[in-house]
């Protein structure tokens, strides 16, 4: 349901590359692990009940693993997502019943956090069915709910805070690491390099944490587009997230590798066709990095993750 998922082994242009198949979680992408790691806390603790409403910032795939929780025990969701996200995410989020803000799309994710912020500081006004930044009327979010929109602003209000929660890069480090290094070890494989997309950070942080801890020589790279905007959904925020900048100032990473959408998506109908593997935009771009970074320094296997797969993705990779 969550955590254990598969690793498969590719072999392209003579690299080694091992995918771990995070769409297997139970809402279909890693950010599942977060999502319930953290609220299970929470729950068990009595810090959010049904009478909490669970808000997050996201490009979707944490906010569909918290409306995933929230569906299972009864809770409550308000997701902001920029307005410009697949629409098979924001079907999965309606599906899952979780109430949407959807946010202008130039502003990209730093304006739902930012209009979410408002939110919870009660500096929003209710304009026709949307939420608007008291301190800048540009700022606005179309609400989709199927509670009336003054309800919400009645909740005992939860902040998930993923790009800041440190229970978020804890999770990668106690599960995800652990299932990745413990593969390595029971298959007696060796792997250069370790590398993936950077969203909130949290993932590329746990994971090299604990990767750097036990095998000294593992190389870390991250992947991020190189320019904004940009429609590799999933990872590069049009600002720099804390847990990122950790990374850098304890000295965990060893290179950057940038990319733009057109060589990701290009890329990502190219290997699916080839291999079978049916993986979403992020999982693109790292597997596209993976080999870049490989072949530059001359090195012969990578580990990698498939944060989720095509199908949240079918109405924007004109097929």
């Amino acid at each position: 349901m969550i955590g254990k998922t598969s690793v498969v082994k590719v072999d392209i242009f003579k690299k080694s590359l091992y995918l771990k198949l995070e769409y297997q979680n139970i809402a279909g992408s890693i950010k599942d692990r977060v999502a319930y790691y953290i609220l299970d806390k929470l729950k068990k603790e009595g810090k959010i009940d049904k009478n909490t409403i669970i808000c997050e910032a996201t490009s979707g795939n944490t906010g569909i693993g918290i409306a995933s929780f929230c569906a299972k025990n009864n809770l409550k969701s308000l997701i902001f997502v920029p307005e410009n996200i697949s629409l098979e995410k924001i079907k999965s989020l309606k599906l899952f019943k979780a109430n949407l803000v959807l946010t202008p799309s130039n502003y990209g994710l730093a304006g739902a956090t930012s209009l979410l912020k408002d939110f919870l500081e009660n500096k929003v006004y209710i304009v026709d069915k949307s939420f608007v930044s008291k301190k800048d009327k540009d700022l606005f979010g179309k609400v989709i709910s199927h509670l009336d929109l003054k309800k919400l602003l009645l909740f005992k209000k939860y902040h998930f805070d993923q790009f800041n929660n440190e229970l978020n890069w804890k999770c990668h480090y106690e599960t995800t690491a652990k299932e990745i290094y413990d593969f390595i070890k029971e298959n007696n494989i060796n792997i250069d390099a370790f590398g993936c997309g950077v969203g909130t950070g949290g993932s590329l942080y746990g994971i090299s944490k604990f990767l750097k801890s036990k095998l000294s020589d593992i190389k870390i790279f991250s992947v991020y587009p190189k320019s904004f905007p940009h429609d590799i959904e999933g990872i590069g925020p049009n600002f720099t997230p804390p847990f990122y900048k950790r990374l850098k100032e304890e000295d965990l990473l060893d290179e950057e590798i940038k990319l733009n959408t057109y060589e990701v998506k290009a890329f990502l109908k190219d290997f699916i066709s080839h291999t079978g593997i049916p993986i979403g935009i992020s999982a693109s771009a790292n597997i596209l990095g993976s080999l870049i970074f490989l072949d530059k320094h001359n090195l012969k296997s990578a580990f990698t993750l498939v944060p989720d797969s095509a199908f949240k993705y079918i109405t924007k990779l004109n097929i």
